[in-house]
């Protein structure tokens, strides 16, 4: 696309002539810098409510995060259709990135999905950090961020399991 950023990258465009989702659009390019990657907030005036429940349990040299349920999202553009990503920082690759499905219309979803981090020592794990993000996947537009939070595994006893509920945050998007 030869034509200006604001006409090449509108999401027009993007929906029907980039193949790449543009939550991957930054990998792929050896020796190019990497812009730096921003979700677009959800149409919310900047508000983040919501909790996050959270199973966390290590075995086997596997992590195994179940995303159980999330409640009171916010959204004043009729109700979201969210998911859930997330990344075990630092991961300058990608490598870690884990996705729920879509769970369609509703602010407060049960997801009850298993996303599994395999080969991980305890120790390792003892050095990085779970962050979780809360989008809405949308059809004719980009998604948007409805939230996140970030936890530091360090905190949690990985020799038995523990289920809580995280406030979503506006944490910065990577």
């Amino acid at each position: 696309m030869r034509s200006s950023s604001e006409v090449a990258q509108c999401d027009l465009v993007y929906t029907f002539f980039h193949p790449i989702a543009r939550d991957d659009r930054t990998e792929g390019f050896e020796g190019m810098p990497k812009p730096p990657e921003v979700m677009p907030v959800s149409p919310t005036s900047g508000r983040v409510e919501g909790e996050v429940k959270l199973s966390v349990s290590y075995r086997n040299s596997t992590l195994f995060i179940m995303v159980m349920h999330i409640k009171d999202l916010v959204s004043d553009d009729g109700d979201p259709n969210p998911y859930v990503k997330t990344y075990l920082l630092p991961d300058p690759h990608k490598t870690s990135k884990r996705k729920t499905k879509i769970s369609r219309k509703t602010r407060n979803p049960t997801f009850n999905e298993m996303l599994v981090y395999s080969g991980y020592s305890k120790e390792s794990l003892r050095q990085r950090e779970l962050q979780l993000s809360v989008l809405s996947a949308e059809s004719l537009r980009e998604n948007y961020y409805l939230g996140g939070v970030t936890l530091g595994l360090q905190d949690f006893d990985l020799s038995k399991e523990t289920v809580g509920w995280y406030k979503l945050t506006a944490v910065p998007y990577f």
